[in-house]
């Protein structure tokens, strides 16, 4: 898909009005914000009695998903076409998680987060929702 945004640039020029700049301030702003609703880069799909949780991060040597349900245990995540990563975990319960990117721990944007033990945040997966 290709996005074409047609915004005129003006040379500076101390005549200009104050509008100008408003409208050309106003145009990119707009044309952000509906490019960042684009650019999640966490999401999950539930397929039968499981949920697949997907990560997008290309440049991501090694992935780990880490969540409440076996205890934060290391779970590798796969890489799927596209930089995306891919972890599959049951859904029969409530659960925390986050992930562990390249040996850093990584709390991805989620709906629901918790506060943990140790003062940071975990993303919380739930059935009913």
């Amino acid at each position: 898909m290709i996005l074409v945004f047609p915004i005129q640039f003006y040379k500076f020029d101390y005549r200009m009005k104050k509008r100008d700049y408003s409208i050309n301030t106003l145009y990119i702003l707009v044309c952000l914000w509906i490019l960042s609703g684009c650019a999640s880069n966490h999401y999950s799909r539930v397929q039968d009695n499981h949920v697949v949780f997907y990560l997008k991060n290309p440049d991501a040597k090694e992935v780990y998903f880490v969540s409440s349900l076996d205890h934060y245990q290391y779970n590798k995540a796969f890489l799927e076409e596209s930089g995306i990563w891919a972890h599959t975990s049951p859904m029969n319960t409530e659960f925390s998680y986050f992930y562990i990117i390249d040996g850093v721990i990584t709390i991805p944007d989620c709906d629901v987060t918790v506060q943990d033990d140790f003062g940071g945040r975990n993303c919380v997966f739930s059935p009913e929702s």
